[in-house]
């Protein structure tokens, strides 16, 4: 089971309600494909898109983190397309919390990584200077 993020845009033409309900198909969907949602996200409030999406300003915002085995992300995909409601989708590969928190911190050490200096030399160097 590998973990994936969607965020699907809505049409701005649905109420609330139809909103929610599209929301919760998508996610029963995903649990009937062996998902498990983590969490899940909705903006209530229709949104203004930066650029114009099949003829449409604004777009309510969804978004579901979930784990599901790879070989069932085409059978999302087709569902999500059908859905003629969602103006836009994308489904994103997560890589695991730990992997990267891991690659970070291994990263910040690397960046981080101090040379010793003996007293002795800190010494030479300030006597060269004050020579100047």
């Amino acid at each position: 089971m590998k973990n994936y993020e969607l965020v699907c845009l809505i049409s701005p033409d649905l109420n609330n309600e139809q909103v929610q309900k599209i929301q919760e198909e998508i996610g029963s969907f995903l649990v009937e494909s062996q998902g498990v949602i983590l969490s899940q996200k909705i903006d209530p409030a229709a949104r203004s898109l930066g650029l114009e999406i099949k003829g449409k300003e604004k777009a309510f915002l969804f978004s579901f983190l979930f784990t599901a085995p790879p070989s069932q992300i085409n059978e999302v995909e087709k569902k999500i397309k059908e859905k003629k409601e969602i103006i836009r989708h994308v489904l994103l590969f997560k890589k695991r919390l730990k992997e990267r928190r891991k690659k970070m911190r291994s990263e910040k050490m690397e960046k981080s990584s101090v040379q010793k200096v003996e007293f002795k030399d800190i010494d030479k160097k300030i006597e060269e200077i004050l020579n100047q």
